[in-house]
């Protein structure tokens, strides 16, 4: 089987009701090099064959695997010119493409590259502070935690300066404004100036949850991630699982378990279970509370999803931005019977990966898990597909997203759940010190 790989634009394709980027026809795997996919810009593209039309794209290999071809001179110096990254004589394209991604370990520590058509290309441990790739690390994460620390700090003050009245008089599924709608929700449990108080408390602990988290996972003292002028507030133990029934009466907007945001189209409460409320317009409603951290998964039962050749979808979120469209997702099209993973950054999709054929059994659970830099989408417990996506996406809440041309697109059951939960590890602050020394690198 031959090989031929190519750097150039991505194709913004208008075929379907709503654009979005995809891979040029006939490539069977890739990696997106943008640093902003809301506009258009360059991948890394696989093929068996040569590009038919390669007018725009630079080419790179001679039909052999990219972890066994030794790049050219003028390949070397053209890689450097498209990517901005020099690369070592005598260096193998899988060698340059593992340089220059900026690859974030899995929660189990595993560095990871996959590409569809080659499956896993290369994995190795992530070895703590001495790893090459810690620099690159070290710098996504301390970005990561000062946006998550501002957004957490702006929400508190927000959250304080809510009256005890205003809570009091809110409703819960129609409130405009989204703190007082979760801050009316919590009062049907408490009273409201214990729902206020409780709504500050989890925004100025989730910082340190998320913080937590990545204790877990990276083993390394937690002052090598916060940035000195944010080290005055230590980790938590990361914990939290997500569920929406979707129990709610019949109406307009989300509802059910917890407090929902419309963030784009219209989304109904019909029978107990969350139905797209529009027709050509993609519907996307975030769960407006935070997991601990920005490796987890989400998982929703899809109970409807048209019939025939109808663009129909309907899917989990992961990784949704607290105040944008922006997001992972993962979902069946009832038109093409695939499974397509996206990302959609501000209000722009791009499809990843190349959508494996499934056999659509609705009602049957869909799940997308992001960790690190992987994603991996389930259909009915069945793991279909593993991508690579090296895109920054720190964010920590969950969703659903649907479309109908024609058709009923619904779901029910969400659950998510961070990862460090799900697998049951052991959390402390001092968890590090075992590990610096099991690898040389002496106590932080």
């Amino acid at each position: 089987m031959a090989y031929y790989y190519y750097i150039g634009p991505w194709v913004w394709d208008t075929s379907e009701a709503e654009p979005f980027f995809r891979a040029p026809s006939g490539c069977i795997g890739l990696i997106d090099i943008r640093e902003d996919a809301s506009i258009g810009g360059n991948g890394f593209f696989a093929f068996h064959e040569p590009m038919a039309d390669a007018a725009g794209y630079t080419a790179f290999g001679d039909g052999t695997k990219l972890n066994s071809y030794v790049m050219t001179a003028q390949e070397r110096a053209d890689w450097e010119t498209l990517t901005g990254e020099s690369v070592a004589d005598g260096a193998t394209l899988l060698d340059a493409l593992w340089d220059l991604l900026p690859l974030v370990p899995t929660y189990n520590r595993d560095l990871e590259l996959w590409i569809g058509g080659h499956s896993l290309v290369r994995t190795r441990k992530f070895t703590g502070l001495g790893d090459p790739k810690w620099p690159k690390i070290q710098a996504v994460l301390r970005r990561s935690y000062s946006e998550i620390r501002a957004d957490a700090d702006a929400l508190k003050v927000a959250v304080d300066k809510l009256r005890v009245a205003d809570i009091a008089a809110a409703n819960a599924r129609t409130e405009k404004n989204v703190l007082l709608r979760t801050a009316a929700k919590l009062s049907e449990k408490m009273t409201p100036r214990e729902a206020q108080a409780l709504m500050s408390k989890q925004a100025e602990e989730h910082p340190r949850k998320w913080l937590g988290a990545q204790v877990a996972k990276y083993q390394v003292d937690w002052k090598e991630i916060a940035p000195k002028e944010l080290q005055d507030k230590e980790p938590k133990k990361p914990t939290t699982t997500l569920n929406e029934s979707f129990t709610a009466s019949d109406g307009d907007t989300l509802a059910g378990d917890n407090t929902w945001a419309e963030v784009a189209g219209d989304w109904d409460i019909v029978s107990n279970r969350a139905r797209v409320g529009g027709t050509g317009t993609v519907a996307a409603g975030r769960l407006e509370s935070d997991l601990s951290s920005d490796d987890h998964y989400c998982q929703v039962t899809v109970t409807a999803l048209g019939s025939g050749a109808s663009t129909v979808i309907c899917g989990p979120c992961v990784r949704f931005k607290s105040d944008a469209q922006t997001f992972f997702f993962c979902a069946p099209y009832q038109e093409t019977d695939t499974l397509r993973t996206n990302k959609r950054i501000t209000g722009t999709t791009t499809l990843l990966g190349t959508p494996p054929s499934i056999t659509i059994s609705i009602p049957e659970s869909y799940k997308l898990e992001v960790d690190g830099t992987t994603l991996r989408s389930y259909q009915a417990g069945t793991l279909r597909e593993t991508i690579t996506d090296p895109t920054s996406i720190p964010y920590t809440r969950v969703g659903i997203v649907g479309y109908t041309a024609t058709g009923t697109a619904e779901c029910d059951d969400l659950v998510a759940e961070d990862l460090v939960a799900a697998t049951g590890k052991p959390w402390s602050r001092n968890m590090n010190y075992a590990f610096h020394r099991s690898i040389g690198l002496g106590v932080v």
